[in-house]
């Protein structure tokens, strides 16, 4: 597993503005991140609004997988990939199922996609596709 520092603002203008992006449109390019940045800092306010001792981190292997979230609490760990997409399919649950393989002696409670889509959705290796605010719902209930 590899490590790096990830840089998160408190407000995603003031990301944009550092990225000389708040002067036009935000690209498709960087839509993605955005949405990435917002729902971190969403779980990260959550966590310290309810209380929570959550542990959260995000997740590389050296053969690149990546899951953008991990949470980590009594629960066990949740890995959360973060898609701008409205459409996920299944090649969008590598980075899970690798985190699941490497964390098999925790215990792995959930495997998400959270994206902008308005139905739930389950895949065979058992990652489950949620809409991003009924994510967020559910964190809180946990």
């Amino acid at each position: 597993m590899l490590q790096r520092e990830r840089v998160l603002l408190f407000d995603v203008g003031v990301r944009n503005a550092l990225l000389r992006l708040h002067d036009r449109p935000l690209g498709v390019d960087q839509a993605g991140s955005v949405l990435e940045q917002w729902v971190i800092l969403q779980v990260v306010h959550l966590g310290r609004a309810l209380k929570k001792s959550w542990k959260i981190s995000s997740y590389r292997s050296e053969a690149g997988a990546e899951v953008d979230l991990v949470v980590e609490g009594s629960f066990g760990t949740i890995g959360i990939e973060i898609k701008h997409s409205r459409n996920v399919s299944i090649r969008d649950t590598r980075g899970l199922t690798s985190l699941a393989e490497v964390v098999r002696g925790a215990k792995v409670a959930q495997k998400w996609i959270v994206y902008r889509s308005d139905r739930r959705q389950r895949f065979d290796n058992g990652v489950e596709a949620i809409p991003v605010l009924q994510g967020l719902h559910t964190l809180a209930e946990l």
